[in-house]
């Protein structure tokens, strides 16, 4: 690799870049433009109106049900209100304030307790007009001040101070200095924002500079140079971070302008001259680095496999969205980063951007942060590199693949299709179901959700259901071991979710709803093992092992395996239990091919789920207590027993299936492969 070279196709493109008009509009004057209007603008006019609504004047009625006393008193602190206009005795108060005549309405009724009265004060007003919520708050401070004054009036009766009901003085003091508070608003939105412009930043440049050429006719000329293909892509990617950079530092800077200019207007000249250290601002930068180049990366290999721009541009969509959904972890309180959270990309930097705004974070869980972001950086560049050595993903002008009109079912778009039509059934449809009835909202989500559609597209494309699904028979001794083999795979399954209850610390309610999911059912213990057990395992195994695994067997065996068990783990929308049920997918992957039966499988997961369901029923016992720690978790002599079953009936198994293969002629069949 001669940097040279490198160089020289990095300063070419940077220029070219920089002379697109486009790039310097949404790179540099964006943002510089961008984001002192939008909040200039938006404080201004917020204040305006605030303004304007408080200075209304609000017309409320006020039904007096009582008329003694107290109740005129009560109207006369209204009409004496500032901005109150009273309309009064009027019954048809919910009609008036429907059609916004009134703004609200105080009907006072009362009753007798020990010789006085106590009344009750029903504010009747409309939360989504800015006026009637305004007039509420107006009422509410009428009836403070009312209540005020009779209980004063009522203690002097018998010469009672009314300051012997200040039992306690309560003052809050916030010893979060000034500096820290700045750094928690802006932490709120900040690391956002810089994450959604890191990536839209590059993407204009990225989707030019690859896909941009292939409409443009000016690709093969560059590839015909004397730079090599792995020269020309690292000077295209040092082009795409170099425009994202500068994209990054000028939002970084004019938001965080923008910002201090808002909190300006609350008038504090404390706050007004304060601003972030110079060492937070390069400790973000440093964060922000290796993500910008993660998501250069990953931008230049949408732009490597995309025909064309607009293509690129709809890839891009995905990622962004999200890149979005998990930088918005900012948002939500009680999140904390911890060494688990730490791993996660985009999740565990925007997090780590809130801690140092704040200023507290540690530098291990930094150094973790960098460390895994770097990693996945390697490895965006690495397939990027990739994807641009291979000339039928570079100059592709057609799907990759062409199969005849019935043999479409079994194609890995087609099969990730109908995962993602089925999962949106399963969100939209299937948890109605259950949250209305439980029992019978599985079973109707494992039939017409799950199992239907299968039957469907068998049909309509016409295939074989025993080729297709593998409806072989098999030896019957692998039916005996895989249900002893079973009880290892819960166990080690239940091992990783304690471990991973180390480094994501799973809710005590989450496990406690767990467990009256069963409990509070009134059905019989052999419904909930049919309903539970038997329906799921037979169900999700003709879905995932026996239609979806075909789609994704042309990416070869492993593949197919690995692809299918992740979706089958996010099948279950339990983040919790996704990497268990991931691995067990796997295992149930593993299991199909090499008896090359459907039946295998589906008695696995079958025994899996009863295993779970019998422990469910018998915690208590004195032989589960045995084999369970007082948490509940598995103890060391069931890992031993797990251990020993799988190094004792695993070989056996292999050995009497050692005669199945991922055969091609089966794909032969399938029209998967040609002849």
């Amino acid at each position: 690799m001669n940097i040279k070279k490198i160089i020289i196709v990095y300063r070419k493109e940077l220029l070219d870049i920089l002379r697109d008009r486009r790039t310097i509009i949404t790179s540099i004057v964006i943002p510089l433009v961008l984001y002192p209007l939008i909040i200039i603008g938006s404080s201004s006019l917020m204040s305006r109106q605030q303004t304007k609504i408080e200075e209304q004047i609000s017309i409320i009625a006020y039904i007096d049900s009582v008329q003694n006393k107290e109740s005129i008193k009560l109207g006369e602190i209204l009409r004496n209100a500032d901005k109150l206009q009273i309309l009064e005795n009027n019954d048809d108060y919910r009609f008036l304030i429907k059609e916004k005549i009134i703004s609200s309405a105080l009907v006072l009724t009362d009753s007798v307790s020990d010789g006085y009265h106590n009344y009750l004060a029903n504010i009747y007003y409309d939360k989504t007009n800015d006026n009637s919520d305004i007039s509420r708050k107006r009422i509410s401070n009428a009836i403070y001040q009312f209540e005020k004054d009779i209980v004063q009036e009522r203690l002097a009766a018998f010469n009672v101070q009314t300051s012997m009901l200040n039992v306690i003085e309560k003052k809050e003091h916030n010893l979060a200095h000034s500096e820290k508070m700045l750094g928690y608003f802006l932490a709120m939105f900040l690391p956002y924002l810089l994450i959604v412009v890191s990536i839209s930043g590059g993407a204009l440049a990225a989707t030019d500079l690859i896909a941009g050429e292939k409409e443009r006719g000016t690709l093969e000329t560059l590839l015909v140079s004397s730079a090599k293909r792995v020269e020309l892509i690292i000077g295209k990617y040092l082009t795409v971070l170099t425009v994202s950079i500068i994209s990054f530092v000028l939002n970084l800077f004019s938001i965080t302008i923008s910002a201090r200019h808002l909190i300006s207007q609350t008038g504090s000249s404390e706050i007004m001259r304060l601003s972030l250290p110079f060492s937070s601002i390069l400790i973000m930068f440093l964060i922000m680095l290796p993500l910008i180049s993660f998501f250069s990366a990953i931008l230049l290999s949408i732009s490597a496999f995309s025909r064309n721009m607009k293509e690129a541009k709809s890839y891009e969509s995905p990622l962004l969205i999200v890149s979005m959904m998990a930088a918005m972890i900012t948002f939500f309180p009680g999140f904390k980063l911890n060494y688990g959270i730490a791993l996660i990309p985009v999740v565990n930097v925007a997090l780590l951007f809130k801690q140092i705004m704040i200023g507290d974070f540690s530098w291990s869980l930094f150094l973790v942060v960098i460390g895994s972001t770097i990693a996945l950086d390697i490895l965006a560049i690495s397939y990027a590199v990739n994807l641009f050595k291979r000339e039928n993903i570079l100059f592709r002008t057609a799907p990759i693949s062409r199969r005849k009109a019935g043999k479409k079912a079994l194609s890995p778009q087609i099969a990730f299709l109908v995962f993602i039509a089925i999962i949106l059934l399963l969100y939209y449809v299937g948890s109605s179901w259950q949250i209305k009835n439980l029992m019978n909202g599985l079973i109707k989500t494992e039939l017409f959700l799950i199992l239907l559609p299968v039957i469907l597209l068998l049909r309509i494309f016409k295939l074989d259901k025993k080729e297709t699904l593998r409806l072989y028979k098999t030896k019957p001794l692998n039916y005996l071991l895989i249900i002893i083999m079973s009880i290892s795979v819960y166990i080690i399954a239940g091992l990783i979710m304690e471990l991973i209850n180390l480094v994501y610390p799973i809710p005590v309610e989450y496990i406690e709803k767990f467990k009256e999911l069963l409990s509070t059912s009134d059905k019989s213990v052999w419904t909930i093992l049919l309903v539970v057990g038997v329906l799921p395992g037979i169900c999700e195994e003709i879905l995932f092992r026996g239609f979806l695994i075909r789609g994704f067997e042309e990416k070869g065996k492993w593949n197919a395996i690995v692809i299918t068990g992740i979706l089958f783990g996010i099948l279950h929308l339990d983040p919790f239990r996704l990497i268990p049920i991931i691995l067990i997918g796997i295992w149930l992957g593993f299991l199909l091919y090499k008896t090359n039966s459907l039946y295998i499988p589906i008695i696995a997961h079958i025994s899996n789920n009863a295993i779970s369901l019998i422990i469910s029923f018998l915690e208590n016992s004195k032989i589960i207590k045995v084999f369970v720690t007082e948490a509940g978790n598995p103890n060391i002599l069931s890992i031993i027993l797990a251990v020993g079953i799988l190094v004792f009936f695993l070989p056996i198994f292999l050995r009497i299936n050692k005669e199945h293969r991922l055969r091609n002629n089966d794909f032969v069949r399938l029209g998967m492969l040609k002849k």
